[in-house]
């Protein structure tokens, strides 16, 4: 296969992307150069927004998420609360609007996410305290997802695509103890089927970590999946955060980001005739290789994680249901606090393991979440989480554990 008719479009796309890439005027003085840039696109601009929406309408994907979420937590360090004493300090009302749109072409594609998550209710601070009169809050508003995509060739089963922008990283890798954190930047993914071998992949990419002092992470993921027609999917995940020199405090102590993490992950789904409903079960092995001895892992290595679980049920409209249940251990230098995806210490007080030697790592606990879909629109969510200090040597005793009901109307 010959890439270069291929290639083309995607180096002229690549181009058009950086033209159109906004900018804060509140933060680049060269905002005059990057208009003008822009200006020799107005007109191929406008010329989309003449565009009958119904036209466009056959490409445009719509959804969204109404959500009203009660949760009680309950947080404690060396037998202290860290959610003060009040009945108020333990509850948590939400009201949440997740909106997803996408526009796909036969080659191209665009994606975006935002979420409007605000507190219902009073505001109050860890101690217990009411911090404003009134009800409830405004102005928390997010971008999860902002990415656009091209098919560089497909040929049968094999594929390749490039993306840039935006997603959650365990949205693009397979983890349920990490890549919390947001991946802005490249994404290249590679599949092909392989008859009676399986559906092989490999993604990966850079992203950006802090522009400020050009730290750039970067990871990447290879799969097999239903191996031999087995129903087993073996995968592995490699990333990289380190981060050499001075940080934004203009210290060279970067044992914070010292986070080279492989994880080998693997799933069993299970025949349908066997419990009448898709099942599979789960686990992965993760190992932080560049973690050092230091002062705040008492001069040892807590550098790896695991977890197992089992997943049963599909949501597919009214009337179905589905179970997962998994248990998880976190070692404190396994992976950065913030990107905890896992169950974590519930962490009120934002604590860092290397600055407080605690943080939202060095746990083990276990979580169970149910979903029952009421109508085809309706569903609700029961979840309940708990988890302990796995090595009370390090940043004293803690205990967390969460009780959630959630409401989700999906459209």
């Amino acid at each position: 296969m010959k890439f270069t008719k291929y290639l083309l479009p995607l180096f002229v796309a690549c181009g058009c992307v950086t033209t159109l890439l906004p900018v804060d005027a509140a933060e680049a003085p060269e905002d005059a150069i990057d208009e003008r840039d822009a200006i020799t696109l107005e007109a191929w601009t406008k010329d989309k927004a003449k565009t009958p929406l119904a036209e466009k309408a056959q490409n445009l994907a719509v959804s969204g998420q109404v959500r009203a979420e009660w949760k009680n937590i309950h947080e404690k360090a060396d037998g202290v609360s860290s959610r003060g004493t009040s009945t108020a300090g333990h509850n948590e009302y939400d009201v949440e609007v997740n909106l997803t749109m996408a526009y796909k072409t036969e080659r191209s594609w665009a994606v975006f996410n935002v979420s409007f998550d605000n507190n219902a209710g009073h505001l109050y601070n860890p101690a217990g305290t009411y911090l404003a009169t009134g009800t409830g809050t405004c102005h928390k508003v997010c971008i999860h997802a902002a990415y656009m995509g091209y098919n560089i060739f497909e040929d049968g089963a094999s594929r390749l695509d490039f993306e840039i922008g935006r997603r959650r990283g365990f949205k693009i890798y397979d983890s349920r103890i990490q890549f919390q954190d947001y991946h802005d930047g490249l994404h290249l993914k590679y599949a092909n089927s392989f008859e009676d071998v399986g559906d092989f992949f490999v993604q990966g990419g850079p992203f950006v970590i802090n522009e400020i002092v050009s730290h750039y992470g970067w990871a990447t993921e290879l799969g097999l999946l239903d191996i031999a027609n087995s129903g087993v999917d073996v995968k592995y995940s490699f990333v990289s955060y380190v981060k050499r020199g001075a940080d934004v405090t203009g210290t060279d102590n970067n044992n914070e980001w010292r986070k080279l993490n492989s994880q080998l992950t693997a799933a069993y789904n299970l025949p349908e005739e066997l419990l009448s409903y898709k099942s599979k079960l789960y686990g992965a092995f993760l190992v932080n290789h560049d973690a050092r001895k230091v002062v705040e892992s008492n001069f040892k290595k807590e550098n790896l994680a695991w977890y197992f679980g089992f997943q049963v049920g599909k949501i597919e409209g009214a009337g179905t249901w589905s179970i997962d249940t998994n248990y998880q251990l976190v070692g404190a230098q396994a992976i950065m606090d913030s990107q905890v995806s896992g169950i974590g210490t519930g962490n009120t007080l934002d604590e860092r393991f290397y600055a407080d030697t605690r943080g939202n790592t060095n746990y083990k606990g276990f979580l169970l979440e149910a979903v029952y879909a009421i109508t085809d629109e309706i569903s609700v969510m029961a979840e309940f989480e708990a988890t302990c200090a796995k090595d009370a040597g390090i940043g004293g005793t803690h205990k967390y554990r969460k009780g959630e009901i959630e409401f989700i109307y999906n459209w």
